[in-house]
């Protein structure tokens, strides 16, 4: 997540587009919010080089026939040129060799597997010199706090985010969605149930819907700001 606004504005004054590789559970996230009236992935689609990897792939297409239309017309853009899902080598040598120092369950098929590999993948595009630094979204609050975040902050691999820290930038950097449309696309991402609020949780004090207030907040604060700094700059 960006630790502030000139993070994100200084990222966004790069002509190239930033790479990002998105875990499944984001992917599920912007199939659910629209933006102008269309799935919100369009737009992330036309503003970012979307990377993501073969078992997130498989994981979001799991089950989607009984899901949402967008879902599935999210996931066979998965197989399109839409995203990129870069042929790897060095993905199980990395995770045994290299990811067990982070990793401290057993790393086996199935729990965390999108995420390792995720991280794994773009780290094999950053040695290959394929790109230089890259984000990382997801909402995988727990997957962050066991493994993810100690591993970009011993690496400087670049940075993470959440669902909602990619709509502030897509905001940030575009100038056909209005303030009230990302506003609400905001606030309904992060209303839905399985997007992480842990973060703004306080055990003992809070109930989840107190913390996804809070995240709400704190986040509508970010987008005025933006909002502010884009009327500033015309």
């Amino acid at each position: 997540m960006p630790e502030n606004l000139n993070l994100i504005f200084t990222l966004s004054m790069s002509k190239k587009r930033l790479e990002i590789f998105v875990d499944a559970n984001s992917f599920k996230h912007l199939a659910e919010v629209e933006i102008n009236r269309k799935p919100s992935y369009q737009k992330v689609f036309e503003n970012y080089n979307v990377f993501t990897c073969t078992v997130v792939k498989k994981e979001f297409a799991k089950n989607v026939s009984s899901r949402p239309l967008s879902h599935q017309v999210l996931s066979k853009k998965l197989s399109s040129n839409k995203v990129r899902v870069p042929r790897t080598r060095k993905i199980r040598k990395l995770e045994y060799n290299w990811l067990n120092r982070f990793y401290k369950k057993e790393i086996k098929a199935g729990k965390d597997e999108g995420e390792r590999h995720l991280v794994c993948t773009l780290i094999e595009m950053i040695i290959e010199k394929n790109i230089s630094r890259a984000i990382l979204v997801t909402d995988d609050y727990t997957a962050r706090k066991s493994f993810i975040d100690d591993i970009f902050k011993c690496t400087n691999l670049g940075e993470i985010w959440n669902t909602a820290d990619l709509l502030l930038h897509l905001y940030l950097i575009t100038n056909s969605i209005s303030f009230e449309i990302i506003q609400d696309a905001m606030r309904d991402v992060i209303s839905i149930e399985s997007m992480s609020w842990k973060k703004y949780f306080v055990k003992g004090k809070d109930e989840q819907s107190d913390a996804k207030l809070k995240m709400i907040k704190d986040y509508n604060s970010k987008l005025i700001e933006v909002k502010e700094l884009k009327n500033k700059y015309k």
